[in-house]
């Protein structure tokens, strides 16, 4: 996939600090959102941790 984007804005052939910058920034780029997202749906988060641990609780024992 990185492929394709380094493809898409002409990168393919830049030099590899410029390439792992740009996969860096993406990647920091998205943390960010991944929190929000997160934060947003926190209820529903929690309680499908609840119920994986439940069900792993019950597995065990």
């Amino acid at each position: 996939m990185l492929k394709q984007i380094l493809i898409a804005i002409g990168l393919r052939k830049a030099p590899t600090p410029v390439r792992n910058y740009v996969a860096a920034s993406s990647l920091v780029g998205g943390v960010p959102a991944l929190a929000y997202v997160a934060w947003r749906h926190r209820d529903q988060i929690a309680a499908l941790w609840r119920s994986a641990t439940t069900r792993r609780q019950a597995a065990t024992a």
